[in-house]
Formats: structure tokens, C-alpha cells, sequence
């Protein structure tokens, strides 16, 4: 089966299109829109990281601003 490749994307060559029914590419499409996506949800373990993250963040923030601040007051002072 050959194909011709375009911007990332496979488009069936002239040769292909013949041999393949409009039948055939209709059920994979029709198998596709059955099959229901599936979705990865948060599980506790990715919730408390993310809560670490955050709380490293905010934490890591506070030093920075009174590192500057205390900066800011020797430098005027």
C-alpha cells in the first residue's frame, strides 16, 4: 500500500483508492465514532502532587518577594 505524505498527514495514492471500497473506510469511520474516548482521570496521588507543586510555588514565591524586599530596604538604607 503506498500512500503520499503531506504535511504530516497520509493521503491513499490513486492506486489505493481504487482497491479500497467506500464500504471499508465507512465502517472504520463508523468503528471510530462507536468506540467512546477514553479519559485518564486524577487519582489521589496526582492531586497531592500538584498540591505540592502549589504549595512549593507560593512558598518559593514568599522567599523570592522578601529576598527582594530586604534587597530593596539595604540598597535605600
Amino acid at each position: 500500500m503506498t500512500a503520499v505524505r503531506e504535511a504530516g498527514r497520509d493521503f491513499p495514492s490513486e492506486t489505493d483508492a481504487s482497491a479500497s471500497s467506500g464500504r471499508d473506510r465507512g465502517d472504520v469511520a463508523e468503528n471510530q465514532l462507536a468506540r467512546p474516548e477514553t479519559q485518564r482521570l486524577a487519582t489521589k496521588e496526582d492531586i497531592q502532587k500538584i498540591k505540592v507543586w502549589v504549595l512549593g510555588g507560593v512558598i518559593g514565591g514568599i522567599v523570592f518577594s522578601a529576598a527582594v524586599a530586604i534587597g530593596i530596604l539595604k540598597l535605600l538604607g
